[in-house]
């Protein structure tokens, strides 16, 4: 097992993440007006709430290159 920082993670991949997430919501709820980087500051804080600061996953889901 390895343990990653999702905090961290979901920080640093703002720029991937907005986008998606404001594509899900869209897609989701057609027509529907929001400030994608509200909506990613609270996504941001719901899920720093809800996880741990370090969360254990597989080591599958890991590719560690030096």
């Amino acid at each position: 097992m390895a343990r990653v920082n999702l905090t961290e993670m979901i920080e640093r991949l703002e720029l991937e993440l907005r986008p998606v997430l404001k594509k899900a919501v869209e897609a989701a709820i057609p027509d529907v007006e929001f400030d994608d980087k509200l909506l990613y500051r609270e996504f941001r804080k719901a899920a720093s709430r809800r996880l741990q600061t370090w969360e254990r996953i597989p080591d599958s889901c890991v590719k560690s290159e030096y």
